[in-house]
């Protein structure tokens, strides 16, 4: 039995389909994009209101917003099959007058502030800077890293404090421990993962002043003693070094490819009256908390408190 033929014209989709299945598909379109907008101006105004008086912090709401402004446009130029309103191009060029003139109070706020008369502030006097001879012996030099090892780490801190108690001065301690050292040797072999921890420790080595004292503290942790420093200093060239590891291309030879080598960082600050054990503790601690927080992440100890101080 031959199959009925079905007509050709049956099969075929009346025009009016298609131009209401792409009507759909614009206004829904149109309406995830309006709802998007509506969230993001949401979440913007939660962070200008936590920004509150930090004007770094505004400054960078500002910034994003303004970018998302930008997108904004650039998906409205878009649509270019449909007119804008007189209602809305007048809405639009209202909103433009008014960042206008806020860009100008902006810029003339600056301007007065950069006019006004600056207060003279008298030079403080010269501090005469702690010379500090580390305590140093060949016979105590790690075999692997040609670092001075524990016990001169050990002598030199308890040196260090010394001259600070009576000079009255703040030395520091910067703990370094690279990251799962026990898997670089089990794929690079022990070898090989102790020439990625040499390429830290020089890296380490040209990120710190040239009175700062660096030691092999175990297999994988090294030390940097700092020697009159302040807090801010002190800070300063923790983070220095941090950043330096963080953008160093390690490679176990010229040429071969960049292996992922991090570390993690604790530093303490040395007050009037500590020993060398409360200050290793300290710094422990620190460190502690920058392995569990992930790679090269840096935490300074005050003593009572913790303060959290890398980002990857």
């Amino acid at each position: 039995m031959i199959p009925q033929m079905i007509p050709a014209a049956a099969n075929v989709i009346p025009p009016g389909f298609w131009v209401g299945a792409f009507v759909a598909f614009l206004v829904g379109s149109l309406v995830s994009f309006f709802i998007g907008l509506t969230l993001g101006r949401t979440e913007v105004q939660r962070g200008i209101r936590r920004a509150g008086k930090e004007v770094a912090q505004l400054v960078r709401v500002m910034v994003s917003t303004l970018e998302t402004a930008h997108q904004a446009s650039a998906a409205l130029e878009s649509l270019s099959a449909f007119q804008l309103s007189t209602a809305h191009r007048d809405l639009l060029a209202a909103s433009k007058q008014r960042l206008l003139d806020s860009f100008s109070n902006i810029e003339e706020m600056t301007k007065q502030v950069s006019s006004e008369p600056q207060p003279i502030v008298e030079p403080t006097p010269d501090v005469e800077k702690i010379t500090l001879e580390w305590k140093l012996s060949t016979t105590d030099t790690d075999n692997a890293t040609g670092l001075p090892g524990k016990t001169a780490l050990e002598l030199n801190l308890s040196h260090l404090l010394d001259v600070c108690n009576s000079s009255e001065t703040k030395a520091g301690l910067l703990l370094i421990k690279i990251d799962k050292y026990d898997q670089l040797q089990t794929r690079f072999g022990k070898n090989g993962a102790g020439q990625f921890l040499t390429s830290l420790i020089s890296v380490v080595c040209k990120a710190i002043r040239d009175e700062d004292l660096v030691c092999q503290y175990n297999a994988d942790t090294v030390t940097v003693l700092l020697p009159d420093v302040t807090e801010e200093t002190g800070y300063k060239v923790a983070a220095a070094i941090r950043n330096s590891v963080r953008n160093h291309h390690f490679r176990l030879e010229a040429g071969s490819p960049e292996v992922l080598v991090t570390a993690s960082f604790g530093f303490t600050l040395c007050h009037a009256g500590d020993n060398a054990d409360l200050i290793l503790n300290r710094a422990a601690n620190a460190l502690a908390k920058s392995r569990k927080r992930g790679r090269n992440q840096l935490h300074i100890s005050s003593g009572s408190k913790l303060l959290y101080c890398g980002v990857s």
